[in-house]
């Protein structure tokens, strides 16, 4: 198989998933249960989709190009390329997540399953100021399934309060 093939195969599968992992992923309710699995995720992805436009490109550039307009067109797509390559890379600090601030209940029959107060944490920008109240539920090990609550409406007698502070991993 030729290189460039090779390439053009990788930065294919490179674009959906740095795509889907960085803009999907906010709204989406399943997260990855580790934090740091989760923050390895999110630095591939911001660095995955410039790959992928990079290696895009190394496909598209045929140095075998007979027309000088062509040679030109591809030498400007190179430069694009790059630019955005650099674009994405200075704009990645500003992708935001959401991170357990405090673990307020814990259900009495399933430990696992817990209400946390989680806050939106935008990297170098800090916390953008959104709160929020989740039910946690793991799925499948690796994977937590979170939904919004209201504490108010909560039946009591099946959580135990446990108001503890959730200390985030320096990455």
């Amino acid at each position: 198989m030729d290189i460039r093939k090779l390439i053009f195969m990788a930065s294919i599968t490179l674009i959906p998933l740095a795509l889907g992992g960085v803009l999907i992923g906010q709204d989406f309710p399943l997260h990855l249960a580790d934090s740091e699995l989760a923050y390895i995720f999110r630095v591939s992805a911001v660095i995955g989709l410039p790959l992928g436009i990079l290696g895009l490109s190394t496909y598209t550039i045929n140095p075998k190009w007979p027309n000088r307009k062509q040679q030109i067109a591809g030498i400007i797509h190179l430069f694009v390329a790059v630019l955005v390559t650099f674009i994405a890379l200075g704009s990645s600090f500003r992708f935001c997540g959401w991170t357990n601030a405090k673990l307020l209940f814990q259900e009495k029959d399933n430990p696992d399953t817990q209400i946390i107060w989680q806050r939106m944490d935008c990297g170098a920008l800090g916390y953008g100021g959104e709160r929020r109240i989740v039910k946690v539920k793991p799925v499948l090990f690796l994977w937590k399934y979170t939904i919004e609550v209201d504490t108010a409406e909560l039946g009591h007698e099946h959580w135990e309060w446990i108001e503890e502070e959730i200390r985030t991993p320096f990455p």
